[in-house]
């Protein structure tokens, strides 16, 4: 049987990062800035904010692309003045088969 090997596409994880703005008017400037300037790597970007606390925010990225492309937009979205950020990273470490139209999964 031929051994095939996991395709470079296959081998991405999916980055989540979520970023709290403490004061929405006053940090909201320089974020969007840096957000601009990495958006290459976005490809979702999700923005929430309870109308009750006016000064703070959320927002919600989903970063693809080359993994260094990737890390260097998240270290500068990191720097961001007023905003704490978490990220979420979903490892696929096999993923699908060049040539394979079902998904390999590690077991259980």
């Amino acid at each position: 049987m031929e051994q095939r090997t996991p395709t470079p596409s296959s081998m991405e994880d999916h980055i989540i990062v979520g970023i709290h703005v403490s004061d929405r008017h006053e940090d909201t400037k320089e974020l969007n800035q840096l957000l601009t300037d990495t958006g290459r790597c976005i490809r979702t970007r999700l923005g929430l904010h309870d109308p009750s606390h006016d000064q703070t925010g959320i927002i919600v990225l989903e970063l693809v692309g080359p993994r260094e492309e990737r890390e260097r937009s998240l270290a500068t979205i990191q720097r961001a003045n007023g905003c704490e950020v978490k990220v979420m990273r979903f490892v696929h470490p096999t993923g699908r088969l060049e040539g394979d139209a079902t998904p390999h999964h590690p077991p259980r």
